[in-house]
């Protein structure tokens, strides 16, 4: 019986840990994505995308790097524009436009963090092809609370069409490039 009562306690403990390291896990967790689900432009036009970062669960993050992908031959990035309070970070693998295979990356710091959805920056595009399409956000992203953990867990995704010359829906479709790398780096 005595050995009984220690499984029976070695189990209560086990479990305790175990949803502790759970519940850890899920709490600190904070997805980056944009304000709407789709986006339209005529050929040639401009497209204005909002990159949010969302800590709603009440970890406080610092540091966010948004890695968008998109169809190069749909849409080109035209400017980048941090909101108000964000500190970039210029530097080789932290800040890049590349519109021949569809990938834009900023960094930038939050001093003193923040909790919530935050507007980490607008991304001007502009139309190329008229076509139907997507822009999503990369497992290239990653966001650091105050010990440079990355709780990052999800993006999102959406749709992009760009009209033909007449108006009307276009049937050519675009697909996102391919993730090269599923492990960001991140600031050491």
């Amino acid at each position: 019986m005595n050995k009984n009562i220690k499984n029976v306690i070695a189990s209560i403990v086990f479990s305790f840990f175990a949803l502790l390291s759970f519940s850890s896990i899920a709490f600190a967790s904070t997805t980056v994505g944009f304000d709407s689900s789709a986006v339209q432009s005529n050929l040639n036009g401009d497209l204005k995308v909002n990159v949010y970062a969302d800590s709603s669960n009440g970890e406080v993050a610092y540091t966010v790097r948004t890695a968008v992908r998109f169809s190069g031959e749909q849409i080109a990035v035209k400017s980048f524009e941090f909101a108000p309070g964000w500190i970039a970070i210029n530097a080789d693998g932290y800040d890049l436009i590349d519109n021949t295979n569809g990938m834009i990356m900023k960094t930038a710091g939050f001093p003193g963090g923040f909790t919530g959805q935050k507007l980490v920056g607008v991304i001007t595009f502009t139309a190329k092809a008229s076509s139907i399409g997507k822009i999503a956000i990369s497992n290239q992203t990653f966001v650091l609370n105050e010990n440079s953990d990355n709780v990052y867990v999800a993006g999102s995704e959406l749709s992009v069409t760009v009209l033909n010359s007449n108006g009307t829906i276009p049937s050519r479709q675009y697909t996102l490039p391919v993730e090269s790398n599923s492990n960001p780096s991140i600031l050491n």
